[in-house]
């Protein structure tokens, strides 16, 4: 795990921020910062996975680093090689500047967390997309899971819908985290979540996430994953919105997005919470295949508030004119947990939607 820090090139251990590489770790922390241990002895749990073509596995670890402070013997080594060293060889700033992007750079080679540690991509020929690396995780807790992960391959020509799922923050309403799922003629459902991506033993740091500490990563999901890890773990609400677009611009969204999701394989960039997250990505990508219809406003900034957005701009499917009972109705707790990890889950939590 790198060491936190706003200014990297202040460190004498600063890692090699240069490759490009994909080599993954296989252990460390599950989505949204929690980090993914398994007790000693602990079980691991079941699912049905009687239509999945499971294709690797990955459990996470039974210790996590944990982060500390450091000593005053390394707080002096890293004062003595780094400002100090600055400051008496009187680095001009710009120099500074160039060293910290020098070394700064985003990279797909570091030791991952289990969640994180597989990047999907897409193969597109003729009319179908076949999606590598889908994930379906199993919890068990916050700490205890296995990350699984499959292939599946779809009909462009039968992509149907695109829904919003909104996980707002506890005790934050004005931050959430937005995902997008794509629902297909035969009944399933692809669900993209656009996260920051976790090293091993790394966790969500609200400064950190605007200075380069976490790389973007495009999660390609089973529903079930993401859902259940909001709605049974982390005990969140959330909300699940139709979007009002054709099938011709919602092929036009999952194609961008999967396009995207290639790109950072092999062109790595960072997550920024304000410029480049979960949010600021999906728009950009419903603007694809509808320019402007989400046009630049405050709440696009603010997760939280983006189902009222969508609602304004006449982007959510219903008929109903009051958005309070709009958001009431989309609530979907109660459903996944009836649903749990069964195989009809997608048509289950969307059956007194719509």
């Amino acid at each position: 795990m790198r060491e936190r820090s706003l200014f990297p090139f202040l460190r004498s251990d600063s890692p090699d921020r240069t490759s490009n590489g994909r080599t993954f770790g296989n252990n460390g922390g599950n989505n949204d910062g929690n980090n993914g241990t398994v007790p000693a002895g602990g079980t691991y749990g079941t699912a049905d996975t009687r239509s999945l073509p499971v294709v690797s596995s990955v459990t996470s670890p039974v210790t996590s680093p944990v982060a500390s402070a450091p000593s005053s013997q390394n707080r002096d080594s890293i004062a003595g090689t780094g400002l100090g060293t600055m400051v008496r060889e009187a680095v001009p700033i710009g120099k500074i500047g160039k060293k910290l992007v020098g070394e700064f750079r985003p990279s797909n080679d570091r030791v991952w967390s289990a969640n994180h540690a597989v990047m999907p991509s897409a193969e597109f020929v003729g009319n179908e997309a076949t999606i590598r690396n889908v994930r379906y995780s199993v919890y068990r807790s916050v700490q205890d899971y296995t990350a699984r992960y499959y292939d599946a391959t779809f009909n462009l020509d039968d992509i149907r819908t695109i829904d919003i799922i909104e996980a707002p923050f506890q005790g934050t309403p004005s931050l959430a985290h937005v995902e997008a799922s794509f629902g297909f003629a035969d009944g399933r459902h692809l669900a993209v979540s656009i996260e920051a991506r976790y090293e091993q033993g790394e966790s969500y740091d609200p400064l950190g996430s605007i200075a380069n500490q976490f790389e973007l990563i495009y999660v390609v999901a089973d529903e079930r994953d993401l859902i259940r890890l909001y709605t049974q773990i982390n005990k969140n609400d959330v909300f699940l919105y139709r979007l009002r677009l054709t099938p011709a611009e919602v092929r036009t969204v999952f194609v961008a997005t999967m396009k995207r999701a290639n790109r950072l394989a092999e062109h790595p960039e960072f997550y920024h919470a304000v410029k480049n997250n979960c949010a600021t990505n999906l728009i950009a990508h419903i603007n694809e295949a509808r320019p402007n219809a989400i046009p630049r406003d405050y709440r696009s900034r603010f997760p939280g508030f983006i189902d009222h957005l969508l609602f304004d701009k006449g982007l959510i499917e219903t008929s109903e004119v009051d958005f309070k009972k709009i958001r009431e109705s989309a609530r979907i707790n109660w459903l996944a947990e009836k649903y749990g990890d069964l195989e009809y889950f997608s048509a289950g939590i969307r059956q007194q939607l719509f």
